[in-house]
């Protein structure tokens, strides 16, 4: 019997992401509209809600209601870091068969928790798969 490889593959990045451009409805911006991501919704400034820590600022439909959200600054700055455990591999041979298993896109470790800190918002998110496999020797 031999014990087959181990291999693994971790990826770290250390970055900052600047999250603006984020125009829930977005109608007259040429984008069509949009729908209100739960963040923004569960936390939003408005007249009833003036909480100053709100996560989104003012919503609003028109350019003139959202035009100092869509100013850069350092309001929209979040910690970008992560790590990922981006492929697995493991696997035993015996006498006449191999035995393994491997994953790709299996964690991802961040501070960031709005959406994966490797892609855009707007983006599909990178699949997570897993094999189980058996291989026979004749």
């Amino acid at each position: 019997m031999e014990t087959d490889r181990f291999r693994s593959f971790l990826y770290r990045i250390s970055r900052s992401l600047l999250i603006n451009g984020m125009d829930p409805f977005g109608s007259q911006l040429g984008h069509g509209n949009r729908n209100v991501m739960r963040w923004i919704a569960e936390n939003y400034w408005s007249e009833s809600n003036p909480n100053p820590n709100a996560k989104y600022p003012r919503l609003g439909l028109t350019n003139a209601d959202i035009s100092n959200n869509t100013q850069p600054s350092t309001y929209w700055m979040r910690c970008g870091n992560f790590l990922r455990w981006k492929t697995l591999e493991i696997g035993y041979s015996f006498s006449r068969c191999r035995l393994y298993f491997s994953g790709d896109n299996l964690a991802v470790w961040s501070p960031f928790k709005l959406w994966d800190p490797d892609l855009s918002w707007d983006t599909y998110p990178l699949q997570r798969t897993f094999n189980v496999g058996l291989q026979v020797k004749f």
